[in-house]
């Protein structure tokens, strides 16, 4: 259950000059869903006439799992969901519960043991009515919404993205060719946002390596792969013994091929194999929740898909140019080891990661300054019933001494931007002694090349400042403003759609 979209997480009262917290619909779903699902999940009917249901619910659930655990236990706590209760084992509530104490959860049952490491993604807690089959083959919870949302990090001089999936269900990701192989098995590449234009397809993600230089448009993928649940192309001589895959299994499990270990793709057919993506020099980067040490020091974007304990899915796009800037193999393992992956495999990088989101790039190739996109020929494809808006939330620009936010609302900066959906907005709320006539240059860094056109020409508006002083500001590579009377402050808005964006 998520709380309401404020600041601090909490609904504050209207008065005659402030408005109070609205309330959107999404929130009030969520409080309809929350005890439905309990009511549900003890096999009563709703009844709008019996405001007792919820707690008929929980006690039969506690009865009907293991009443006289739960009568002994020294306290007992209730979670609508598997998934919900994962993931508040790190809050204070849980953490400071005593041995004994029983968790009601779903129908299942579960007991605190310290140190009990007995369910992989509920360290400290041993199951009293739940079989090991579930929370190990058959995890994902069938009546729950496959989730899949786009998160935007800048942090150390490094940007990038990742796309997660949340009870993932059969079906719902899977690796698609972007066009038809000939008798060779060559692909004629595709840029995806001119694939999109031709398909259902709205989240794509880059994942295999390929020959190069392609011949006519065209080139054949690299190491294990499998589509469809059938052999498209098995190891062979030229891939490197530190190639691996990743295999995505019918069971919802993600595994690692490694080339070294001499496993047939028919054998990983045979095991249950959906589809796998692979990479040349792609090596694993997290084993057992291990990161994988890796002395490679080149600097490139990466690229990397990755599965949690609780079976979600994790990709990771990292922004970079080859042997430029990005990240090394070893610093892109500890992202997903950080985003609690206990399996990671490093995908094609280099100009090739992308996510396409929606109606936009989240994540564009870094090819022609970010804004032509790259042909490639295949993608991973994640269709989900909920798909979460993309918003990077507000970015700062640093600026120069002496220029400070006039308020506190975009995660107070002077001047900030962000993407929302194929959109970037920008906003100035600037407080400096401007001088007419004069331009100040006001910004010490430039506008990342992902997210503005290489012209800059949409960059620029008019704000306003004191008395209704009209202020023009525009972008070179820095951004200036140059009022055409004294003012104290500039306040303007502007917006561009992403290159390639529909």
């Amino acid at each position: 259950m998520k709380q309401i979209e404020t600041h601090d997480g909490q609904f504050v009262d209207g008065t005659r000059r402030i408005p109070g917290t609205p309330v959107p619909a999404w929130w009030l779903n969520q409080q309809q869903a929350e005890p439905l699902n309990v009511i549900k999940a003890a096999g009563i009917e709703p009844d709008k006439d019996d405001d007792t249901q919820l707690l008929q619910a929980i006690r039969k659930i506690s009865k009907d799992g293991s009443s006289e655990i739960v009568k002994n236990a020294p306290m007992v706590i209730y979670a609508v969901t598997r998934a919900d209760f994962i993931t508040k084992q790190q809050t204070k509530e849980i953490k400071g519960l005593p041995d004994g104490a029983v968790a009601v959860v779903q129908g299942y049952i579960y007991q605190k043991k310290a140190g009990s490491r007995y369910i992989p993604d509920l360290p400290g807690w041993l199951p009293i009515n739940e079989s090991f089959g579930h929370f190990d083959d058959t995890y994902t919870e069938p009546n729950l919404p496959t989730i899949v949302r786009c998160r935007y990090r800048a942090e150390g001089g490094k940007r990038w993205n990742i796309t997660e999936v949340i009870n993932p269900r059969p079906g719902c990701v899977k690796k698609i060719l972007l066009g038809t192989p000939d008798e060779q098995k060559k692909i004629k590449l595709e840029k995806l946002h001119e694939y999109v234009d031709k398909s259902q397809s709205r989240i794509l993600l880059s994942c295999d390596g390929w020959t190069t230089p392609p011949v006519e448009g065209k080139a054949a993928l690299q190491g294990l792969q499998i589509v469809d649940g059938k052999v498209h192309r098995d190891w062979a001589t030229s891939d490197f013994d530190t190639n691996a895959a990743a295999v995505w299994l019918r069971n919802g499990k993600l595994r690692a091929a490694k080339s070294k270990d001499g496993k047939s793709a028919a054998k990983w057919v045979e095991e249950g194999a959906e589809w796998t993506a692979s990479f040349a020099r792609g090596p694993v980067l997290v084993e057992d929740g291990r990161v994988i040490p890796n002395a490679d020091t080149y600097l490139s974007a990466r690229a990397a898909i990755g599965q949690r304990a609780d079976r979600s899915l994790v990709f990771l796009n990292l922004e970079g140019v080859s042997g430029s800037y990005g990240a090394t193999l070893q610093e892109s393992a500890q992202i997903m080891a950080d985003e609690q992956c206990v399996t990671a495999i490093a995908l094609d990088a280099g100009g090739s990661s992308q996510v396409w989101y929606g109606d936009a790039y989240a994540c564009p190739s870094s090819d022609g300054n970010f804004q032509t996109g790259r042909a490639i020929p295949s993608a991973i494809e994640i269709i989900a019933d909920v798909v979460e808006p993309y918003n990077t939330g507000w970015l700062p620009l640093p600026v120069i001494d002496g220029v400070t936010a006039g308020r506190k609302s975009q995660n107070n900066a002077a001047i900030a931007y962000r993407q929302c959906g194929g959109n970037i907005e920008f906003r100035i709320d600037a407080v400096y002694q401007f001088k007419s006539g004069v331009e100040t240059i006001v910004t010490t860094e430039e506008i990342p090349k992902r997210f503005r056109d290489q012209d800059y020409r949409p960059i620029r508006a008019i704000s306003c400042g004191f008395g209704g002083s009209i202020v023009p500001w525009w972008s070179g590579t820095y951004i200036s403003i140059k009022p055409l009377s004294d003012t104290p402050y500039a306040y303007g808005y502007a917006a561009w759609p992403m290159p390639n964006s529909k």
